[in-house]
């Protein structure tokens, strides 16, 4: 199934970035937004083993992960929809990416 696929670890998760996560999913958007989902990490994940490890998500607290489907003559419309949501938590994007969602 063809899809567009865009990711953004965030640092913080306040009122205002979830303003911005419910737009492009809300009635009426317009938008073919498929999946919309935040990842809550943090906890246990982010607890310094006494084994060092490879726990890329450490320090970050959650990840937004959207999904669009469409045929490759969508592509385009879908990837500017998703980028919107991006773009839009830009301001409260954390200063790297979570290794499990490397999407653009």
């Amino acid at each position: 199934m063809p899809y567009v696929h865009r990711s953004l670890a965030l640092r913080e998760l306040p009122q205002e970035a979830m303003d911005v996560l419910v737009r492009p999913a809300g009635p009426g958007s317009g938008r073919r937004t498929a999946h919309l989902e935040i990842r809550a990490l943090g906890g246990a994940l982010d607890r310094e083993p006494e084994v060092p490890n490879a726990v890329a998500s450490r320090g970050v607290p959650s990840v937004v992960v959207a999904s669009a489907v469409g045929d490759g003559e969508r592509s385009g419309v879908l990837g500017e929809q998703l980028a919107g949501v991006v773009d839009g938590l830009a301001p409260w994007a954390a200063d790297r990416s979570v290794v499990n969602f490397l999407s653009a």
